[in-house]
């Protein structure tokens, strides 16, 4: 009935750690797309380049993006998720770091090697907290899908509304993009319950 299934929502929304892994599953969303909307305003309004060489930079970044879910498979038996989700949260640093070399310029080289391995840590991300979420409600995952995929399209789609405000004009800003983005993501991270406890 739908009282039955509203109170499933019930249940499984007014779970602290299930909640914050859907803000991370948003961010990591962001993350991983992100490019896909700011890229051809940096290469063909800024730089003059045509739409087939915005495609090539959005293939380069989605090549690392599965590159990074490949690593997350290999690295499963050997390591713990804990483990993979603060490693891929240096690497987003990394990223953002490398796109901030770019400086007052628009340099494609550091933008683009930087998103790739924003993207790539974004590969190895979302499979673990999607497993991680899932896990909460084994009797109800299917419920539990549903809702972890709605929250994640409507954090994701706020971000990128958001995003699209900001007029980009040199590498700093796609920097503090990524970079606001990566502090985000590690925010919720450590303020995730779930997180806390298989910390003690």
């Amino acid at each position: 009935t739908p009282a039955h299934v509203f109170g499933i929502y019930k249940v499984i929304l007014r779970n602290g750690a299930f909640s914050f892994s859907t803000l991370q599953l948003g961010l990591c969303f962001i993350g991983f797309t992100l490019w896909n909307q700011i890229g051809p305003d940096i290469t063909e309004r800024l730089l003059a380049h045509s739409a087939r060489y915005f495609g090539a930079t959005a293939l380069a970044v989605g090549v690392a993006y599965l590159l990074g879910t490949v690593t997350n498979r290999l690295l499963v038996s050997a390591t713990s998720d804990r483990q993979r989700l603060w490693g891929s949260n240096v690497a987003f640093a990394l990223g953002a770091l490398t796109i901030s070399l770019s400086g007052a310029h628009i340099n494609l080289l550091f933008i683009v090697s930087g998103v790739m391995l924003c993207a790539f840590s974004q590969g190895v991300v979302f499979p673990n907290i999607l497993s991680r979420s899932l896990s909460f409600f084994p009797d109800r995952a299917g419920i539990a899908a549903s809702l972890l995929g709605f929250g994640m399209l409507i954090v994701g789609s706020g971000g990128l509304a958001l995003a699209r405000l900001i007029e980009i004009h040199s590498g700093v800003i796609v920097a503090a993009l990524y970079g606001s983005l990566c502090a985000a993501a590690i925010l919720s991270l450590m303020l995730n319950p779930h997180e806390r406890r298989v910390a003690h």
